[in-house]
Order: C-alpha cells, then sequence, then structure tokens
C-alpha cells in the first residue's frame, strides 16, 4: 500500500487527497499559492518495498508441465456430432442416452412464448393472461371437442340402435334460442314435486330449484358439458346430432326459456295469485333479467340473472359427468 506523507511534518495518509488538503489547512495561507515543487509523496519514505515480495515467481509449487489431465486424452470429443440431438443441439455421450432423449425431447423452450400461439412476452404473468383468453388455443379446443364429439356421436348413434331395438329409446328435446323455442318434456313426478317445493319467498332458490329438477329428466339434456373450464359446450340440434357453441350463447338462452316454463306452469297451479312477485321475476329472467324500473332493481335483477346462468352452468356438468 502506498502511503502519501507531508513534506513539512510527519502526516502520512493512503489518500493523496487529504494530504493535500492537510497540505493547505496547516502549513500554507489562504491566499499562498501552492507551490509545484511542493511533493506531497515522497517515492522513497513509502512503506512497501517493491523488492521485498513475498512471492516468488520460481518457488511455484505447482507446474504447468506436470498437470494430470491432458485435454489431448479426452475420451469423449464436444465436436463429435454423431449424438448430436437436432432440436436442443444437445450431444450425448453414447447412442443408447441419445435414443432415450430424442424420445422425450421437446426441443429449446422459451418460458415467455405462448404454448398455442408463440407471442413472446416480457413477464411471465402476461404470458398466462394471455393463454387464458388465446385464439388460437380456443381453435385447439374446438378441434379436440369437435373429435370428441364425433366419437361421442358415433356412440350415441350405437347406443340409440341398441335402445330401439329394445323399445327402450330417449327421446332428447331440440335446443334452440327462440324465445319459447324449447319443449320441454314434464312427468307427472315433476309437476306434483313443483308444487311442494315453489313457495311464495326464496324466489331464486324456486328458479334454481325448478331448473335442476326440469333438466334431471333426461329427455330435457339437450347440453352437454364435460369440462367445467372450458368456455364451449354441445347442443342437441336433433337425430342426435350434437353442435359446439359458445357457453355465452347457450346457457344466457336456456335461463330464459326455463324461466318462461316456470312462468307457464305457476299460471296453471290453482293457488296461481300467492306468486305475482315470482312471476314478475320470471318475466325479467326471460328477458335477459331486464327490467323497467330504477338502477338499483335493473342492477339487482341483472346480478340475479348472472347468478342463475352460472348456476345452471354447473347442474348442466354435473348431469353430464353423470350420463357418462
Amino acid at each position: 500500500m502506498i502511503i502519501h506523507k507531508c513534506s513539512q511534518c510527519e502526516f502520512a495518509s493512503s489518500w493523496v487527497s487529504n494530504t493535500r488538503r492537510h497540505f493547505k489547512q496547516k502549513h500554507k495561507s489562504e491566499n499562498e499559492q501552492l507551490n509545484p515543487k511542493d511533493t506531497f509523496f515522497n517515492p522513497k519514505d513509502t512503506f512497501f518495498n517493491p523488492k521485498d515480495t513475498f512471492f516468488n515467481p520460481k518457488d511455484t509449487v505447482f507446474n504447468p508441465k506436470d498437470t494430470v489431465f491432458n485435454p489431448k486424452d479426452t475420451v469423449f470429443n464436444p465436436k463429435d456430432t454423431v449424438n448430436k440431438c437436432d432440436k436442443c443441439d444437445k450431444v450425448l455421450s453414447n447412442k443408447q442416452k441419445y435414443n432415450k432423449h430424442i424420445e422425450t425431447c421437446k426441443g429449446r423452450i422459451n418460458s415467455l412464448l405462448c404454448e398455442y400461439c408463440n407471442k413472446e412476452f416480457n413477464y411471465r404473468s402476461n404470458k398466462y393472461a394471455h393463454q387464458k383468453k388465446c385464439t388460437v388455443k380456443l381453435i385447439q379446443e374446438r378441434e379436440q371437442l369437435t373429435l370428441i364429439e364425433n366419437q361421442t356421436n358415433n356412440n350415441i348413434q350405437t347406443q340409440n340402435n341398441i335402445q330401439t331395438q329394445n323399445n327402450n329409446t330417449q327421446n332428447i328435446i331440440l335446443f334452440t334460442t327462440e324465445p319459447g323455442g324449447i319443449e320441454f318434456v314434464k312427468t307427472p313426478e315433476f309437476i306434483e314435486k313443483i308444487q311442494s317445493f315453489v313457495n311464495g319467498y326464496n324466489y331464486i332458490d324456486n328458479i334454481k330449484n325448478y331448473n335442476k329438477e326440469l333438466l334431471s329428466i333426461k329427455d330435457n339434456r339437450c347440453i352437454i358439458k364435460t369440462n367445467i373450464k372450458s368456455s364451449i359446450s354441445k347442443v342437441h340440434i336433433g337425430n342426435n346430432k350434437w353442435e359446439t357453441k359458445d357457453d355465452g350463447d347457450i346457457f344466457p338462452k336456456m335461463v330464459c326459456s326455463l324461466a318462461d316454463d316456470m312462468c307457464n306452469a305457476i299460471l296453471q297451479f290453482k293457488t296461481a295469485d300467492r306468486y305475482k312477485i315470482l312471476q314478475r321475476i320470471l318475466d325479467c329472467m326471460a328477458d335477459n333479467g331486464y327490467v323497467n324500473d330504477n338502477k338499483e332493481i335493473k342492477k339487482e335483477m341483472l346480478d340475479n340473472f348472472k347468478n342463475i346462468v352460472k348456476d345452471l352452468k354447473l347442474v348442466v356438468y354435473d348431469l353430464s359427468k353423470e350420463s357418462e
């Protein structure tokens, strides 16, 4: 370490700036000019003598010539591309490991690329948010669902043929988006049951229970949903043919049709006058939750409509899994 000494006193510092500041404050007046000849550092006064080295390069313990490893004696040469993977450029030591590697190798994977459309993002959070609504993903889901649909149609067709031979056929109703266009099947047991649980209060629960009981009849299961996380489902269009549609085009329309059907069923009750409030709510549900009233009532009815749509989706999913 180099020590900078003051030429006028015994002051010393390892920083030349400290020595200069000391000189100005202690030995020079403010108006006196600094003489360039007044050096602050005397090489002879250094505490470190280059000759007093502790390490002599000649006294090395390790001799490079005495190396144990010789690069020329390597068993495996990375330049040998016989066992090099074409997807990820990885070089394997033998043919057996190479064959095992290429069976599972997916190539170089960029963690910031979308798995479906290969769009690159700056952060993983952005990538995950994008993948939830990626159009390529939706297309792939549709194609996959179409394949499943074809297989399902073939299985349904085979089952229907067997059921026809055994005189035990099921006539599934047709799904349509037209208001009041779905003709639901009602059994005497269903009519008797709804009269027992429909009451003049708990209106939203009454509607949910009615939907569940009506769709529990197998002939009314015109919607199939096997994946609750998917945004698409299948609807029956006739002759055991099923069509894939977006949930946004299916379940709101189904709620409207069910509300219209329930309103007509209540009118058949002998005590129909007790359910006037429920009938007004059903009229709103049959019109996509719209009501001509103040903002608070409009918001309440719209929230109730969305709640019933969400519940209906879960009911259809449970019934679809039950039918598998």
